[in-house]
């Protein structure tokens, strides 16, 4: 069974250096000009209308685009990253593949402020799929950070593998599945309540099949899986 996979939609939080920039120009700069950043919907329309499927999956489609749209604006992240579709048979995915600027004074200020590397006004899943992301470019800075202070380099190889360093994961995973799988038990009437409710307000657990996150090194992973209606 063949994949069609849609042209990639691509966007950042950060200009491009004229250094950089070379082919880079069709990123679409998000979080500022709301002209600008309605390019990235405009581009979301026309792929979805080439995966040709019913008006109902393709709203669908939109919707789950529109929230992962609003997740990478409200990361404190800077990032360069692309959006695509893939569909096969009966199941639709959004990918998104980014790259996290290691160099930002903002994730300095991240990793002084965040002793614990939780993020206690994560709300809702998308809220927590941003925590996911942000803490796991937070645990990679740290290991530079903590690499740098010491005076040793680190090595290539070793970029979000973390080989020999007590204590930090070699990368960071999460599932939509998983997590309603860890949902709190019964006797735990008021959080699983909370949780719950949190579920059933989120389009992205009412519409996706489920949601894998991976963050190692300084790239992110994200795929939102969807089974078409017909």
């Amino acid at each position: 069974m063949s994949t069609i996979q849609s042209d990639h939609i691509k966007i950042a939080n950060l200009e491009m250096s004229a250094a950089n920039a070379k082919d880079d120009g069709s990123y679409i700069i998000i979080g500022g000009d709301r002209s600008i950043e309605s390019k990235a919907f405009e581009e979301a329309d026309r792929v979805i209308s080439e995966l040709f499927v019913t008006q109902k999956d393709a709203l669908r489609l939109k919707l789950l685009f529109e929230e992962t749209m609003a997740m990478l604006k409200a990361l404190a992240v800077e990032y360069r990253a692309e959006i695509w579709f893939e569909k096969k048979g009966q199941e639709c995915s959004l990918k998104v593949a980014a790259n996290a600027n290691m160099n930002a004074p903002m994730k300095r200020e991240l990793i002084d402020i965040s002793s614990d590397k939780s993020n206690t006004a994560a709300v809702g899943i998308m809220g927590k799929i941003g925590d996911v992301i942000e803490n796991g470019i937070l645990t990679y800075c740290e290991v530079m950070k903590l690499s740098q202070d010491s005076g040793s380099a680190a090595s290539v190889n070793l970029m979000g593998i973390y080989g020999g360093l007590d204590g930090v994961e070699p990368s960071v995973m999460w599932s939509l599945s998983d997590y309603k799988d860890s949902l709190p038990e019964e006797d735990d009437e008021e959080d699983e309540e909370d949780l719950s409710d949190e579920l059933e307000k989120s389009i992205i657990a009412n519409l996706a099949k489920d949601v894998h996150v991976g963050v190692k090194g300084n790239k992110i992973d994200m795929t939102i899986l969807y089974e078409l209606e017909s």
